[in-house]
């Protein structure tokens, strides 16, 4: 399993409200029940989140707009 070795946070005004991204280089989101975590980004995500693969493959990309 590769964990992410790098991470990349940019935080911002956005259209609607703060947002957030947060970028890695690990494996990327995995086809699995969602958890705490998914729990935790709608309360504080009042504005929507998304969790994606990277266009390049290599790690994956959060979006929160809070």
């Amino acid at each position: 399993m590769d964990l992410p070795k790098r991470l990349n946070i940019r935080i911002y005004q956005g259209k609607t409200g703060i947002s957030i991204d947060i970028t890695d280089d690990g494996i990327g989101p995995r086809m699995q029940k969602p958890g705490l975590g998914t729990r935790l980004y709608d309360l504080v995500a009042i504005n929507g989140w998304s969790l994606q693969y990277r266009l390049d493959g290599f790690g994956s990309i959060l979006e929160l707009r809070i």
